[in-house]
């Protein structure tokens, strides 16, 4: 019996020691906090943050004047938003303003390489990209070699190349991230605006505004393969994380298109509400989020049913949205 019992106290030490050391190998977020959303309020000047598990608001903070798109870093930890009428990018550390970098006119879109450490922003008025070091918040360098009204960006998740709606020539810029070198300039017909890419780096998503369209790239060939008609004046375009859907909010209709990337077809449409803008979906791909800009709110939508379970408050205008984790230290 005392052999037994000494065998028992033995098992619960190792077992115990195991799950401390399981815990001290991950991060925080990736244990118990779950995602946050982070939408800029182009007309408050302001970000709103809210956590996705409750589906409240936890913090609404300043930002520059008109903010549009908004990145954040892999790990959480830093948020940035491109201010157009300051001509600043505003760099956000555990909900406070940390830093605000200077651009060329007008940044509109931004995207953060998939290691954290760089971000690219576009400059729609200067027609211009903005490198920027995310930890020392420097400006690295300034790209001057895209085509006209550079507006969104998006970067592979292999981090190799990132590609640039360009409404001035109704093109897509595909740009080599390690040389900095334009490798393509791809027609797109009527003001391609949104850009998404597909979460295994092979297919690059347009939303057309003037074509009531999505064209689909081919990484591999930098040609467009495909189009496939949504609602009126689609204006983004995001991936599910498992890559099965692609959700595109039509600032026409009042509605998202959801595509099966697969079929290439539509697979239904959500109405949410008057001009939705920035979309995102969680982790999980069970929800999405909707930046409703004309209502002041944020549409909370079930993948499952393709309806709307929720509206969320914001500040005036809701545009640009993100979602990551939550930084380390500030799970709620």
């Amino acid at each position: 019996m005392k052999f037994l019992n000494l065998l028992i106290h033995f098992r619960k030490y190792i077992v115990g020691h195991i799950i401390v050391l399981l815990c001290m190998s991950y991060p925080i977020w990736a244990i118990a906090a779950p995602p946050w959303v982070y939408v800029t309020n182009n007309r408050s000047n302001s970000m709103t943050i809210i956590d996705s598990a409750k589906d409240t608001v936890i913090a609404m903070i300043p930002v520059g004047k008109e903010p549009h798109e908004v990145a954040i870093t892999p790990n959480g930890n830093r948020v940035l938003v491109c201010n157009a009428q300051d001509n600043t990018v505003s760099v956000i550390d555990s909900n406070i303003e940390v830093a605000t970098i200077p651009t060329e006119r007008y940044p509109h879109g931004v995207a953060i390489t998939p290691n954290g450490k760089k971000a690219y922003v576009v400059n729609f008025m200067a027609d211009s990209v903005t490198v920027i070091d995310v930890q020392s918040t420097k400006v690295l360098e300034t790209l001057h070699n895209v085509h006209a009204n550079p507006r969104n960006i998006s970067i592979t998740p292999d981090g190799r190349y990132a590609y640039i709606t360009t409404m001035g020539t109704s093109t897509v810029t595909a740009l080599d991230l390690s040389s900095h070198k334009i490798i393509a300039q791809i027609p797109v017909p009527d003001m391609g605006e949104g850009v998404g890419i597909s979460p295994d780096s092979q297919q690059v998503f347009i939303a057309s505004r003037g074509g009531n369209s999505v064209y689909i790239i081919n990484v591999k060939t930098n040609e467009v393969i495909e189009a496939v008609g949504v609602g009126t004046a689609p204006i983004r375009v995001t991936f599910s994380p498992d890559g099965k859907l692609a959700l595109v909010p039509n600032l026409g209709t009042w509605d998202v298109t959801v595509l099966d990337v697969r079929e290439k077809k539509v697979r239904g449409s959500i109405e949410v509400g008057s001009s939705p803008v920035g979309v995102v979906v969680t982790p999980d791909n069970k929800k999405a989020y909707v930046a409703v800009y004309g209502e002041n709110v944020v549409a909370v939508v079930d993948l499952k049913t393709l309806k709307v379970i929720k509206r969320i408050p914001t500040g005036l205008a809701p545009d640009g949205i993100a979602i990551a984790p939550s930084p380390v230290g500030l799970s709620l």
